[in-house]
């Protein structure tokens, strides 16, 4: 891997009209890179788009972020321009030891129109709710437990949903060695809020 200028991307919208990405790429170390794409569109304005990975023994994860300082086309419901607009998603995956796991995704976006009028990897127009979330797991050979806290960005609905706070999950399996039996155990308590 090298750092430098990746194949650039260019289009033509009766929208956003003329748009042209570069993408940079940049080698930090063996285990840790990241791309900044700067996005030019006619209309718009100037998209800057950062990603970042990396890996080390315990685990992987990633971060993405977008911002647009100043939309100059997309309005909100009174009629006035958004102006600000950005997308965060965060994606981390750890081993805290041999039976100790934890994870997180973490997805936000300032409007609810970012995915129809921004194009982008990390979501789709048809997406309408973005995970919150982070877990830790314990897992032995015959039975394990998680805790889990998890809400959701809701896009284009005044509805909101369930917000766990938190989630407590145990499960055991037991092979009875007899006619193919097996004992199976599932149990879990959760507290859910809602305003």
């Amino acid at each position: 891997r090298k750092t430098g200028l990746l194949f650039p991307k260019y289009e033509f919208s009766s929208i956003n009209g003329f748009s042209y990405s570069q993408p940079l790429y940049l080698n930090l170390t063996s285990n840790q890179d990241a791309t900044i794409t700067p996005t030019y569109m006619e209309n718009r304005g100037l998209l800057v788009a950062t990603e970042y990975r990396y890996l080390f023994d315990i685990g992987s994860g990633q971060i993405q972020a977008e911002y647009l300082a100043d939309d100059r086309i997309r309005e909100d419901d009174d009629g006035d321009l958004i102006g600000k607009r950005y997308l965060f998603h965060f994606d981390h995956q750890v081993n805290l030891s041999q039976d100790w796991d934890f994870t997180a995704d973490y997805n936000k976006v300032s409007d609810d129109y970012y995915f129809t009028d921004i194009d982008t990897e990390w979501g789709t127009s048809t997406d309408n709710q973005l995970l919150q979330t982070a877990k830790l797991s314990y897992t032995k050979s015959n039975w394990n437990s998680e805790l889990e806290v998890r809400d959701f960005q809701i896009l284009g609905d005044d509805d909101t949903p369930h917000i766990v706070l938190p989630k407590l999950a145990i499960s055991a399996y037991q092979p009875l060695n007899w006619k193919s039996l097996q004992f199976d155990w599932y149990s879990e308590v959760t507290r859910f809020e809602h305003s």
